[in-house]
């Protein structure tokens, strides 16, 4: 980090009307031209997800991807069998198949 040179890429949240509880642990990716911003929303409770945000440089801005949340338990039923919850804090890899990012 170069002192002096701090950027907000992101404040408060996917929509800001819905007063989402701390976007946190951003990981930046570029593919084919495009940086996403990938980070865990909605706090330590069941509203937890993880959103992407999509920008044509890594200083922003950076908008909210038309899916997100891309990773949550929120809209399952709560005596679902096999619950998980407080899903968020992920990683995107890329194999030989299949690319997740295609679907941003």
């Amino acid at each position: 980090m170069i002192p002096g040179t701090d950027v907000v890429l992101v404040d408060g949240g996917v929509d800001i009307s819905q007063k989402p509880i701390w976007i946190e642990a951003p990981h930046m990716y570029k593919k084919d031209g495009k940086y996403y911003l990938m980070c865990a929303e909605g706090g330590t409770g069941d509203w937890h997800s993880e959103v992407i945000f999509i920008s044509d440089s890594p200083k922003g801005p950076f908008v909210p991807a038309p899916n997100n949340p891309i990773l949550t338990q929120r809209y399952f039923p709560a005596d679902r069998k096999d619950k998980i919850d407080w899903a968020g804090h992920a990683d995107l890899v890329e194999g030989k198949m299949v690319s997740i990012m295609r679907y941003f």
